[in-house]
């Protein structure tokens, strides 16, 4: 068996998040999609995270096995092959061969989330899909003050969707939280090992 790391970057929108699902409107599901009409073997993709329905991506990691008589074709070919058999709001940004013993996610180091907020009393039309308009002037040295304070080893129950008993451990590790200003833009960073669901 060869193993390859995929790096994806796709647009949510149309998407019921990363993980496969039974209707096929995953993420995961275009892209097992896109390698059953490259190898003949069933191929699944294993993923470093997860994302929810709507959340794009610019940096997933994925990893998939192949057996080696199936890989026909160069090296250098598998990204725009599979780029071909994509649709256009996902993509394979590079793709690697890696050692047997890799996998995304155990052996992800950091997981980063960034949410957009469009802070003008007029939003920007091209950016309306892509960042949450709040229109009353946001005070930004308060919010890095708050943003420091989450910084650390906390639990994060409060933060999280309530998911009828299924949550367990709500402790999280949270090593960046940085509130960036360009212009009307604001951008959250926001760095761990792992987050919450929602």
């Amino acid at each position: 068996m060869l193993k390859f790391k995929l790096t994806l970057a796709y647009d949510g929108g149309g998407y019921h998040g990363w993980q496969s699902r039974p209707e096929g409107t995953g993420v995961q599901d275009q892209v097992e999609a896109a390698l059953a009409k490259l190898f003949a073997a069933a191929l699944r993709v294993e993923s470093a995270s997860r994302t929810d329905s709507g959340v794009h991506a610019r940096g997933m990691v994925v990893h998939f096995e192949v057996p080696r008589e199936q890989f026909r074709m160069p090296g250098e070919r598998l990204v725009p092959a599979l780029n071909a058999c994509l649709p256009d709001d996902v993509r394979v940004v590079s793709a690697v061969r890696v050692s047997p013993d890799f996998h995304a996610r155990f052996d992800a180091t950091g997981k980063q989330y960034r949410y957009h907020v469009w802070n003008h009393p007029v939003m920007d039309p091209l950016s309306r899909d892509r960042r949450w308009h709040v229109p009353q002037q946001l005070n930004l040295t308060k919010m890095r003050e708050a943003a420091e304070l989450l910084i650390g080893r906390h639990d994060f129950r409060a933060f999280t969707a309530k998911r009828d008993g299924v949550l367990g451990d709500s402790v999280r590790t949270l090593k960046r939280c940085e509130v960036v200003k360009k212009g009307a833009e604001m951008t959250f960073v926001l760095e761990g090992t792992g987050f919450l669901y929602k």
